[in-house]
Order: structure tokens, then sequence, then C-alpha cells
């Protein structure tokens, strides 16, 4: 025998499944950057090569909103690969769904399209809303050279707690 080669025959499989999606331990607030990792795999018999991992957020009531995509560069056979995209939360608060596609322009000859989406739900709080609900004006009319002590009553319009404001008149 002088001249035998062998290759691995069949296709790759990329896919990805609820489990798979690794979202914060701790809801973030409106506007936080979260990163949104997921686990890949390829059970399939050969390596995947290079793919894209495209994001999706659904706003409560809204569209489904592109929020960004990672390239793998590959899944070996019978392994998996993990991406992450950093994603900052402005203008999405409550139940936001978030959806994961791989391969999504079908660059990959894979033996099953059927199981390349997942999607897993994030809650976000919303960001801090402070109000001024009174204002106690001094009893005697103040001059610029003067100081004197002014109480204000604060509330917060919304849920997501807020230490430490800071509060400024002008």
């Amino acid at each position: 025998l002088n001249s035998y080669s062998a290759a691995l025959s069949g296709a790759p499989d990329a896919q990805v499944a609820i489990g798979d999606i690794q979202l914060p331990g701790t809801p973030p607030v409106e506007s936080d950057t979260v990163p949104l990792t997921v686990t890949l795999h390829n059970p399939g018999p050969v390596d995947t090569g290079g793919l894209t991992a495209a994001f999706f957020a659904t706003p409560p009531g809204g569209e489904e909103w592109y929020i960004g995509s990672t390239f793998v560069s590959n899944i070996p056979r019978n392994d998996s690969a993990q991406t992450t995209l950093d994603w900052n939360t402005l203008g999405f608060s409550g139940e936001v769904p978030i959806r994961v596609q791989i391969d999504p322009y079908d660059r990959v000859d894979e033996s099953s399209e059927s199981n390349n989406q997942a999607a897993a739900t994030l809650s976000i709080l919303t960001r801090p809303d402070i109000r001024v609900s009174a204002l106690d004006q001094p009893e005697a009319d103040l001059v610029a050279t003067q100081t004197g002590g002014i109480q204000l009553v604060l509330h917060n319009a919304r849920a997501t707690p807020a230490p430490g404001q800071a509060v400024a008149l002008s």
C-alpha cells in the first residue's frame, strides 16, 4: 500500500439550545452593558470552520432588534465553543427575549439547519427616575451672598433602587 489517504466524511452540525445561553445572574439596569455568552456545539464528524452568531432582543410590545454578532473561528468536531457579546441594554426594560441564531446566512453546509437558534428571557430593570415631590422655600428671601437651607423631598418614580443620587439646583 503506497499511496493511501483518508478523510473524514459527513457534515458538521452547529447547534445551540436554550440552556446554552448564559445571562447575567442579577438583573441589569437599563443602559448597563451585559455579557451574553452562548455555548455552541458541533456533534458532527467534521469541524464547522468559521461562522457567525447573531444576537437579537425584543423589547416588550416591540419588534425584534438586531443587537450584534460575534465571529466564531471554528467549532471542532464532537466539541463546543463559547462566544460572548457585550450588549448595552439602553432602550430595553422589562422581560426581554434574547434570541441567538448561529450561521444566520447558511455559510456552513450542515447536516441540520433546524437547531441553529435558541432564546432565553432577560429581566432588565428600569433606570431610577428621581423627582422632586416637595420643595420648602426659606421664610426670608435670600440674596446671592447669603446661605440658607432648602428642604427637598425626593421620590423615585420607578422600582429600581437609587442609592447615592446627587441633586443639583440651578
